[in-house]
């Protein structure tokens, strides 16, 4: 606590023992894989079942503190002032930034299906802030990390988070996930696959709105957002 190993003071409030599923994945067991990526769904099912009255940030005591009055126009007017005010349209480029504007405008109407949600939400639900154990002959998640970005909004956040790099996931990861996230109770909308991808793209925006994002963070994003749109068809009813 005192900076003395570090630059920033830092303090230990709980250990909790277990592997990084990152770790677990790059480790290539498949049935390991498999059996963590099923718990993971159950743990954002888990999740996803506390619940607000609104859509909104946090202020103390997990109070609803910004609400979101309407959450499709907060998503379009952010992801419009990304691409035309701030650093992202830039970065893509003209062309590409008209592109990704129209592709997000034409396709707005899948969002309707998670504008009343207000869920608790992670937000930066992905593989290194997630512990997971064996114990009692099964994986299951030890602790889900760094909740500094929470807020109450839709769990397909949560879930394209996780599902961000879903073609270069192991085989098998995204259905026992998402088997676990249903059969614990967790719901999905017809379209979720794209209403998900739709959604991240306000992420991807913003990390390439960085001010100090390196060429090989743009170009990795940059990746994603052209795949969104490339791969749009094979998102159909999933």
């Amino acid at each position: 606590s005192e900076g003395l190993r570090h630059d920033i003071a830092y303090a230990i409030m709980k250990w909790v023992d277990g592997t990084l599923l990152s770790d677990v994945i790059a480790g290539g067991n498949s049935t390991d894989i498999k059996a963590c990526a099923y718990s993971v769904g159950q743990t954002l099912a888990h999740i996803g079942m506390y619940t607000f009255p609104c859509a909104g940030f946090f202020g103390p005591g997990l109070v609803i503190a910004e609400p979101f009055d309407d959450v499709n126009s907060i998503i379009l007017s952010t992801l419009e002032q990304l691409l035309f005010e701030g650093n992202t349209g830039p970065r893509l480029g003209s062309s590409r930034r008209d592109q990704l504007w129209h592709f997000i405008t034409a396709n707005a109407h899948y969002l309707d299906s998670v504008k009343e949600n207000a869920s608790l939400v992670h937000s930066d639900f992905k593989g290194v802030n997630i512990l997971v154990r064996h114990e009692l002959d099964r994986w299951q998640v030890a602790a889900v990390l760094d909740w500094e970005f929470a807020f109450a909004g839709s769990p397909l956040i949560d879930i394209a988070n996780m599902l961000r790099y879903d073609r270069l996931l192991p085989t098998g990861f995204e259905t026992e996930f998402l088997r676990g996230y249903r059969e614990e109770g967790g719901q999905l909308p017809s379209e979720w696959k794209r209403t998900s991808k739709l959604l991240d793209l306000l992420s991807l925006c913003e990390f390439l709105n960085a001010p100090h994002a390196n060429n090989a963070m743009i170009e990795e994003v940059t990746g994603l957002i052209v795949g969104t749109i490339e791969y749009w068809g094979e998102y159909n009813h999933r």
